[in-house]
């Protein structure tokens, strides 16, 4: 009996001993291994400007898509109202996303929904660790329950630790679309601009209908949460490839449905109106290249001038 109690207290020990590990090393090691010029550290900037920037302002939010196919500035200079794109990434799901842009929405604002088909109420936990090391703020901004929680410590400190003793090759070290300085001070990407188109594009894969439950209730509840502040929410649809969107329609036009009918904002358009050339893309079916983004971003500007007053 004794031997058990010793057993079990050794393990015991043991086991908060690995946890402590655990725990420890990343927040030891990670600000000595953390890159803050990575792709996913423009969270940073883009918070600095959205609480800088005076209202009323346009505030644009989505994923990568949003990121790589607007000029804010055109829109900028065209409505005289400030721009601030606060899109990142796709993998930072839907949550992250809307409670990042709420610290610095206020009266007067107008809120740009513009995201991919379709975009996830939760991000990827690999990509939030990492962001979560890099940005201060980060989180706030997602909710993990005590599995993902535990998953989420696990990863953290298996990335460190491969990064403290294993030097991986990474073939996009030198890629500029990669990095935190190829955003420009409104937050857009434009390290792409004027760069050959890559081919094939990448993302191109079969859509599938789904409930949206979970979508819509995230992006109602946001919608409410501006309302209070005195802002207005507006949702676009992405800029899609007119070659993809035959396989794709019936799903699409069944999000569209379901928006229609539970959406609390204001939709600005349909997804037949955001229909490009595929030479209008530079890397895959959400980012758009110099001819396409210019494209995209005269059409917003008249959409957008009707309720900027």
């Amino acid at each position: 009996m004794i031997e058990y109690k010793t057993f079990f207290k050794n393990a015991s020990i043991i086991g908060l001993i690995i946890v402590l590990i655990v725990l420890a090393v990343p927040k030891i090691f990670s600000p000595i291994i953390s890159d803050k010029n990575v792709y996913a550290a423009s969270t940073i900037d883009k918070e600095n400007r959205l609480a800088k920037l005076e209202s009323p302002k346009i505030v644009i939010v989505g994923g990568s898509g949003s990121a790589f196919s607007i000029n804010s500035k055109m829109i900028e200079d065209s409505l005289k109202m400030p721009v601030v794109n606060m899109a990142v990434s796709y993998g930072l799901g839907l949550t992250y996303m809307l409670e990042e842009s709420k610290n610095g929405i206020k009266k007067g604002d107008k809120i740009l929904l513009f995201t991919e088909y379709y975009l996830p109420v939760e991000g990827s936990k690999k990509l939030l660790t990492l962001i979560n090391d890099l940005n201060p703020n980060a989180s706030d901004y997602f909710k993990f329950s005590v599995s993902d929680w535990i998953k989420f410590r696990v990863f953290d400190f298996q990335r460190v630790g491969s990064s403290l003793f294993y030097k991986t090759k990474n073939t996009e070290i030198n890629d500029p679309i990669t990095l935190r300085s190829s955003f420009n001070e409104y937050g857009d990407m434009t390290a792409h601009l004027n760069q050959p188109n890559k081919r094939p594009l990448k993302d191109v894969e079969k859509l599938h209908k789904t409930l949206y439950t979970k979508e819509l209730a995230e992006l109602n509840n946001f919608v409410k949460y501006c309302e209070k502040v005195g802002a207005k929410v507006y949702y676009g649809f992405p800029a899609f490839p007119a070659t993809e969107f035959g396989e794709n329609k019936e799903a699409i036009k069944y999000f569209e449905l379901k928006l229609k009918k539970n959406f609390k904002g204001k939709i600005l358009n349909t997804p037949e109106a955001n229909l490009y050339p595929e030479n209008d893309f530079y890397d895959t079916i959400y980012h758009l290249n110099t001819v396409g983004r210019e494209k995209r971003t005269k059409y917003l500007i008249k959409l957008l001038k009707p309720i900027i007053k």
